[in-house]
């Protein structure tokens, strides 16, 4: 048997708004490494991988502290290996 839990959210006005933001930033990373994986092919004929996307979106996470710096590294890195999981597939 499989246990399951559900939490109830109920965040504040000020939450809800940081949650919009951290899930923008992450859209945008997705659609970034999306198309840099498409523009890469298209160029050069050979794809690229996780560690190659990551060393580049973690120079600009480090570069930009107030919008892309405020997401969890860990969270970019899962994103990044999704992308890659999806590619492979």
């Amino acid at each position: 048997m499989l246990r399951t839990y559900k939490y109830l959210l109920r965040p504040k006005n000020e939450q809800v708004k940081r949650l919009d933001f951290l899930l923008w930033q992450s859209r945008l990373v997705y659609n970034a490494a999306l198309e840099q994986r498409m523009t890469t092919y298209q160029e050069t004929g050979k794809g690229i991988g996780y560690g190659v996307q990551w060393a580049h979106f973690r120079d600009v996470r480090r570069n930009n502290p107030d919008t892309l710096g405020q997401v969890n590294a860990s969270s970019l890195q899962h994103l990044l290996r999704r992308l890659d999981k999806a590619f492979a597939a």
